[in-house]
């Protein structure tokens, strides 16, 4: 499958992997806040989006790192 049928831009900040049905934010913590971020910061970071219901949704969560390996397997 190419990247560019693999990964759908939902236009409301998010892609979804249509390979692993996962939704990613567009960004990262750093592309949105201009900062770096503690393990706890991350934490942090995660509770705001559930908050701000992001895109919609109040179930976001950090990746598994399986997940992340994932985002690169072609």
């Amino acid at each position: 499958m190419a990247d560019e049928d693999r990964f759908k831009d939902n236009e409301n900040g998010t892609l979804t992997d249509t390979k692993y049905n996962l939704t990613w934010t567009r960004e990262d913590s750093y592309q949105m806040r201009n900062k770096w971020c503690s393990w706890k910061g991350a934490n942090n970071y995660i509770n705001w989006l559930n908050e701000q219901k992001f895109a919609g949704f109040d179930d976001w969560r950090l990746p598994k790192s399986q997940e992340c390996r994932n985002l690169y397997d072609h």
